[in-house]
This record gives structure tokens, C-alpha cells and sequence, in this order.
């Protein structure tokens, strides 16, 4: 993580500063074993395992739910990777990690547009949607594009690497349009904002986790 932090000009808060601030829609990327989705970090691309989306249900941290589809499951006849919705803190503490990395939406969901996400995540577990999906949208403030990006699609450009899970959550919120195959638009625009700058969160350790699930309860 220390490497990771001083590499990336980023701006990095701890898990429970960001935590309240989280709403249905927002963006996590969790590292693991599989580098399966790209996040530029000041001008590097680094591996991430899990690209999930949050689903809140009430107040406090317990209504913090993740949803993505890369939970692999293994049975005598295949192994794949499913959907599944999780409690933020249980997968946190599951996957023993030490930071995360957020991207709010830039624009925070209405009730109905809320309440279509929550059903989509319902109905999508045990289902398999982890695809490779990819997002062209504007750059947030102050992102610079990678330069062999740039001379595609231009430096004020983001292509956001996601799975096909997360895009066809952003299509449900009205937030992204298909375009081709596994190619979506944000807003149905090239240049659409859909995404704040990615900010780094730093988990708590088991210990201190436990103690402010007693105690902490942050009000929507």
C-alpha cells in the first residue's frame, strides 16, 4: 500500500471518512490475486481483481451492500464467477484488504433511478455477467489520459475498464448507453461525465473494524 501511495498522486482517506458518503451507484475496485480490471494511477495501469457497485439500503453501515461478478465458484462440472451481494464490511474482512479505490458517480442517483439499481442487483445474483465492459466518458477533473490512449480518443477522454455487471448497472441507473458489443457510452455521449476522480480508501485493520461497527452509525 505505501508503494502504491507514493506513486499516485491520488487523494487518500480512510474507509470510514468515505464510508457515509457512500450511495447506490458509486464504484469499487478491490485488489486480489486476479488483475482483471485496469485503473490509471497517475500515468500507471494497475490490476484489480473485483469492480463492484454499491447498493445501500438504509442508514449506517450495515446497509452497505456490494455487488460484482467475480465470485469464483468451483463444482465438479466447471468453475466460474458469479454475481453476488455482500455486506461492504464482510468483504473487506473476507478479502483482507488494506485499501480499496472508490469512484463516486458524479451526479448522485434519484429515488427511482436508486431503486432500479437495488432491483437489478437482486435479480442478477448467481447469474454470470463478469465480461470485460468497457466505459468511454470525459475524464474527471484533473486526470491526465495516457498517451497511447489520447491519440484514440483524445486527452480529455477516459476509457473506464469494468465488467459487463457493473456497465449494465449504469445503463439500468440511466447513467450509460450500449453502443456495440460490450462498448457503452456515458450518457449515451463519448464526452458524458459519469465518474468523480478515483480517490484511495484505506481499510481499518480487524480490530478497529470491529470497534466502530458498535459504536458508528452515519446517517445517509
Amino acid at each position: 500500500m505505501r508503494g502504491l501511495r507514493e506513486k499516485c498522486e491520488l487523494k487518500s482517506v480512510g474507509l470510514t471518512e468515505i464510508e457515509r458518503h457512500l450511495d447506490t451507484g458509486d464504484i469499487v475496485l478491490i485488489p486480489g490475486n486476479h488483475a482483471r480490471y485496469l485503473v490509471k494511477l497517475r500515468g500507471a495501469w494497475h490490476g484489480f481483481s473485483a469492480c463492484a457497485f454499491v447498493v445501500r439500503t438504509g442508514p449506517g453501515i450495515d446497509s452497505l451492500l456490494l455487488c460484482h461478478a467475480d465470485t469464483h465458484i468451483a463444482s465438479d462440472k466447471e468453475s466460474r464467477s458469479v454475481v453476488t451481494l455482500t455486506p461492504l464490511s464482510r468483504e473487506i474482512a473476507e478479502g483482507e484488504c488494506k485499501f480499496v479505490v472508490v469512484r463516486k458517480l458524479a451526479k448522485p442517483l434519484r429515488a427511482a433511478e436508486r431503486r432500479h439499481v437495488r432491483d437489478f442487483a437482486s435479480a442478477s445474483v448467481g447469474h454470470c455477467l463478469n465480461a470485460h465492459a468497457n466505459i468511454l466518458m470525459a475524464a474527471a477533473t484533473g486526470a491526465k489520459q495516457s498517451t497511447c490512449l489520447s491519440a484514440f480518443i483524445g486527452p480529455k477522454l477516459e476509457r473506464f475498464f469494468c465488467s459487463e455487471l457493473v456497465a449494465q448497472m449504469l445503463v439500468q441507473a440511466g447513467q450509460a448507453k450500449l453502443k456495440r458489443n460490450l462498448d457503452f457510452l456515458a450518457n449515451g455521449r463519448a464526452d458524458g461525465q459519469l465518474l468523480d476522480a478515483p480517490v484511495i480508501a484505506i481499510c481499518p485493520t480487524p480490530e478497529s473494524a470491529d470497534k466502530r461497527l458498535k459504536v458508528e452509525a452515519p446517517a445517509l
